[in-house]
């Protein structure tokens, strides 16, 4: 079996969500690992799934014991299947796995379920801040922008008449001077 001082755990990197948005920050950047393995990567999943639907198979043959070779064979098969992922194990210079699958597994979870979690919570993050850019770039973004320059324009020709009139009724210039207004 893979040593462990292959084996990596990092925690997975958190799906910012709107109500998560601060503690994303403190979240580390995904780790990815190297690609140049990845045909013993392939062939250690393989004969992973390969140990475990013999090991299932054994179970049924051990609870339906009949006499002869079979649950031999199979029991040979299984060591057959340790012995080449011992060999593969030399192969792969690292191993990054999520803490979190980590812990699916230790508490007999499928972790399955923990991906199909991660990637619709993924998916709901792009949603919102696909809708956030799409709100920015919209027109009645750019409408609502154009209606606050001409609100703040007529805010300041307002004040620049007040201020004109206070500075005419003190009867001094006050720094203020007119354009042609």
């Amino acid at each position: 079996m893979a040593s462990s001082s292959n084996l990596q755990t990092h925690p997975t990197p958190a799906v910012t969500t709107p109500s998560s948005a601060s503690s994303a920050a403190n979240s580390p950047a995904p780790r990815l690992a190297p690609h140049d393995d990845e045909p013993d990567r392939l062939a250690l999943e393989k004969s992973l799934n390969e140990l475990t639907h013999s090991l299932l198979e054994l179970g049924i043959m051990v609870h339906d014991f009949q006499p002869g070779t079979h649950v031999i064979d199979k029991i040979n098969q299984v060591t057959n299947h340790y012995m080449t992922i011992d060999k593969i194990k030399d192969n792969i210079s690292s191993l990054y796995v999520p803490e979190e699958v980590v812990k699916y597994v230790e508490e007999a979870r499928n972790p399955d379920i923990f991906t199909q979690s991660f990637v619709e919570r993924a998916a709901a993050e792009n949603q919102f801040t696909n809708g956030k850019i799409q709100a920015i770039k919209c027109q009645p973004a750019r409408q609502w922008c154009d209606a606050w320059r001409r609100g703040a324009s007529a805010a300041f020709v307002r004040q620049r008449h007040i201020q004109l009139r206070v500075a005419g009724q003190l009867g001094v210039d006050g720094g203020v001077t007119t354009r042609g207004d």
